[in-house]
């Protein structure tokens, strides 16, 4: 649902780039409302869908009966907090479609700190298990989206529409989801792969589960930064075929792709030297942690695959091809 969400975002912010780049902000401002207005009313549908159907959903992929009622809680806290997911991406999308990239690179450093933090403190301090970590990506999603529009309110004039925030153009909406719909899909197309070895994975026993749901949590915020890398690559490119800045077009897939590749080698090491410290931030079983310590060795390494598929996937989403990466 999250990446769903993200991938709606993401086709909007290459259309936003589109518009900036050819200087048409008339269509930009209606392209900007109209997606905002759209998308506040998708995430607040698929958020009570998804509360509904989570028991129905944690059935599908074999969730042992024991711990059922723990993940469900856990999951409902989560998708009551998609109005915040949509929010931060919508935001993070449309700065960089204006050509900012760093901010939402440091907000999105500061959800991941308070996220961490959260976790510590709901977790270990306060001693709400799994409905804590859950509230502290919630409470970091809202505070994350609090900082972005006090931001925008103060730094990013063009994004202060006033009533014009009213306006829904159904043209182009159709066209946000028609490009979001196909980025959408290439998101949740890699998710069915890791709710195929979920399913597998909660067959095994309660110290295996445990000990992937860690490691899913660390590499979430490992492989994040790679995913933005390349979303701050699609807003470039798809300014510059705007502006048909065809050279300026080929040098920032360049330069995009030799940041990926420093940041995969950066967290490969992280990953692999650190990966015992990493487990005992989250768990003190011993053997959830072993568990754990093997496959963050066994996945290190591997950072550099995803590292070039999202360079390469930011090229494509930049210049509008979004069916090549979807297949």
């Amino acid at each position: 649902a999250i990446l769903f969400i993200s991938g709606m975002c993401m086709g909007a912010g290459v259309l936003m780039g589109m518009h900036y780049g050819a200087k048409d902000y008339d269509v930009l401002e209606r392209q900007i409302s109209s997606t905002m207005i759209g998308g506040l009313m998708f995430s607040v549908l698929l958020s009570a869908v998804c509360v509904f159907l989570t028991p129905w959903m944690l059935r599908l992929i074999r969730t042992q009966e024991e711990v059922l009622p723990i993940a469900t809680g856990y999951l409902r806290i989560i998708f009551c907090g998609l109005i915040f997911t949509f929010i931060y991406n919508f935001y993070a999308s449309t700065l960089r479609a204006l050509g900012d990239s760093r901010s939402p690179l440091y907000f999105l450093m500061i959800s991941a700190a308070l996220n961490v933090a959260g976790d510590l403190f709901f977790v270990v301090v306060l001693g709400w298990g799994s409905n804590g970590c859950a509230f502290s990506t919630v409470l970091s999603e809202a505070l994350c989206c609090l900082l972005c529009g006090l931001y925008i309110k103060k730094k990013v004039k063009i994004l202060c529409l006033g009533r014009k925030w009213r306006v829904f153009d159904r043209r182009l909406f159709y066209k946000t989801v028609q490009f979001g719909w196909v980025s959408a899909m290439q998101q949740a197309t890699v998710q069915l792969g890791k709710i195929g070895i979920q399913a597998i994975v909660n067959t095994m026993g309660i110290s295996v589960m445990a000990a992937f749901a860690v490691v899913n949590r660390i590499d979430d915020f490992a492989y994040t930064p790679e995913q933005n890398i390349a979303h701050a690559m699609t807003a470039l490119l798809a300014q510059n075929k705007g502006a048909g800045k065809k050279e300026r077009i080929r040098e920032g897939f360049r330069c995009g792709l030799w940041i990926e590749m420093i940041y995969a080698l950066f967290i490969c090491v992280v990953c692999f030297v650190f990966a015992r410290p990493l487990m005992k931030l989250f768990v003190t079983d011993e053997e959830v942690i072993s568990l754990g310590v093997i496959y963050l060795h066994a996945i290190a390494a591997m950072y550099f695959l995803p590292a070039a598929t999202n360079g390469i996937q930011g090229y494509f989403r930049g210049m509008g091809d979004l069916r090549v990466t979807l297949i």
